[in-house]
């Protein structure tokens, strides 16, 4: 059996800090880093993260580019939303994502801030393009925070 002492630790001591409504736990791995596609947690065990925690699917965790990228930002800008000004790297962005999107018609682009607001604009879409005001959604399933 794999030690999991600090893990189980950390576990319990959010669950008595936290709201059970902000977490969907599926096992109890407390991370502690990642390189690429493994994750470590806080008592050394190392796994293959299959789970890719959203915001490293794409490059895996700490690739030295995106590193290197935050680096480089961080010592400009950190964080002004962009909902309340203009950033010309967000300008970048949107042009970029644009030009690789497919279709040929007037496309813009909305940011949301998180997995909830890509939901919901699906819903509303499949809505508009179906006719139909129901969507199926299954019990337990995580469909954003919202």
């Amino acid at each position: 059996m794999r030690n999991l002492t600090q893990c189980l630790k950390l576990v319990e001591e959010d669950k008595a800090l936290t709201s059970p409504g902000g977490k969907i736990p599926y096992y109890p791995l407390a991370v502690k880093r990642g390189r690429g596609a493994i994750i470590e947690d806080l008592d050394g065990n190392r796994y293959i993260d299959i789970l890719s925690s959203a915001g490293a699917v794409n490059t895996g965790h700490c690739h030295p580019k995106v590193v290197e990228a935050i680096k480089r930002q961080a010592e400009e800008l950190i964080l002004y939303t962009h909902v309340y000004m203009y950033h010309e790297p967000v300008v970048k962005l949107t042009k970029e994502l644009i030009a690789i999107s497919p279709g040929d018609y007037r496309k813009r682009v909305f940011y949301g801030l998180c997995g909830s607001d890509a939901n919901d604009g699906a819903i509303k879409m499949a809505r508009v393009a179906t006719g139909r005001p129901k969507i199926v959604s299954f019990i337990h399933a995580y469909h954003g925070s919202t």
